[in-house]
């Protein structure tokens, strides 16, 4: 986040603690009838104008994760079934058989290679195209094409599916709009359905600060400033043509393998806690070479370029290893590195490489600031 974005909303956030009455500009208006929450008109004319004609959000890719998967929703009031297809799109469909209405299926979730109807076999494909039926020499002239099953409006954002009735509605990225951009972000096609359930969280701000800015600042991105200051101040900016520690930097490599798996597992905790005992130990192996100290010695130029290039290596390792959560300094990271944080590309140290200017990669969080966005939240409740 910018500065100026940061001082904007402290005093946005200033603005609304202090306020005791509604801005001078608000107008005066009456209070929201009960009717409006309790007339089921209103009700009928919200659930048609506006959840049949919105982008709805109905389930995660991971709760159909392989062709074949599908899965019932009827949060809508609709009866409709979502099915992952052999193509790997996911298609949403009424689940309603196109011969006598009957539920096309009536498990929950499930995995199957056609969606048949109990009541008279009729069988559909995943693409919802009618496929099979029972008994054909009782029909004449049963036109297949026009017989699947209805479909509706289904699109994904990374991993999450959406639905809309609507089948005139704008796309999911034009109704999303400017949200879209601010969600990229978040990668949420790398995001997992941890589980079914709701769980509250206990959310400690003091600790937030604490890790942002001693563990994420303090040891890993200090990592790479003030490596960067003596390799931009007598090195312009190029790294050593050979790495002097290739065993420290390989097993930072090697550990890799490890903070894969805990990853995969979900259990991000232990991932963290692995990755910050990795920039300890780099912080240690700058802290005992002291390249400040040895800066001042023109005959020890080489160790100080040795050195810091080093801890540009371990800290490259460490910025892939938080790359996955933290995008945004990952991005800043690889324009400073001019190399890639490609996970599979750890096999060997970076040697005789020119970096960028280093710019800032993260910015320290402001407890005043956390403060006040606490207390504004609680003057609007």
């Amino acid at each position: 986040m910018e500065q100026q974005e940061i001082q904007t909303l402290r005093a946005l956030m200033e603005y609304e603690a202090a306020r005791t009455a509604p801005p001078e500009s608000f107008p005066d208006l009456p209070d929201i009838p009960a009717g409006r929450y309790t007339d089921p008109r209103f009700f009928e004319l919200e659930q048609a104008e506006i959840f049949k004609k919105s982008w709805l959000f109905a389930a995660h890719l991971d709760e159909i994760p392989e062709p074949g998967c599908y899965m019932t929703w009827e949060q809508a009031g609709e009866p409709v079934v979502l099915v992952h297809t052999e193509a790997g799109e996911v298609k949403a469909f009424y689940n309603v058989c196109s011969h006598r209405g009957a539920p096309v299926v009536t498990e929950p979730k499930g995995k199957r290679l056609r969606l048949t109807c109990k009541y008279h076999g009729w069988s559909y494909s995943l693409d919802g195209d009618l496929k099979a039926i029972r008994d054909p020499e009782d029909f004449r002239d049963l036109d297949f094409s026009c017989r699947s099953l209805s479909g509706i409006r289904c699109e994904t954002f990374g991993k999450f599916i959406f639905v809309n009735f609507d089948p005139d509605a704008i796309s999911l990225l034009d109704w999303l709009g400017p949200i879209a951009d601010e969600w990229r972000e978040f990668q949420f096609d790398q995001c997992a359905k941890l589980s079914a359930g709701v769980d509250d969280i206990d959310l400690n701000l003091d600790d937030f600060v604490q890790r942002v800015n001693s563990d994420l600042i303090g040891k890993v991105v200090n990592i790479a400033s003030r490596c960067a200051g003596f390799l931009r101040k007598k090195f312009d900016n190029r790294m050593s043509t050979e790495c002097a520690e290739p065993e420290l930097v390989q097993s930072f490599i090697d550990a890799g393998e490890h903070i894969a798996s805990l990853y995969e597992a979900r259990e991000f905790n232990r991932a963290m806690r692995e990755i910050i005992t990795l920039a300890d130990r780099a912080n240690q192996y700058i802290d005992e070479k002291k390249p400040w100290v040895m800066a001042k010695d023109e005959t020890l130029a080489d160790e100080v370029q040795d050195v810091c290039s080093v801890g540009v290596n371990l800290f490259r390792v460490l910025a892939t290893y938080l790359k996955p959560v933290l995008p945004a300094m990952a991005e800043k990271s690889e324009a400073f590195l001019q190399y890639s944080l490609d996970w599979t590309a750890l096999q060997a140290p970076l040697v005789d490489h020119e970096l960028a200017p280093f710019q800032p990669l993260l910015q320290r969080v402001d407890a005043e600031v956390v403060t006040a966005m606490v207390e504004a939240s609680k003057s609007s409740t």
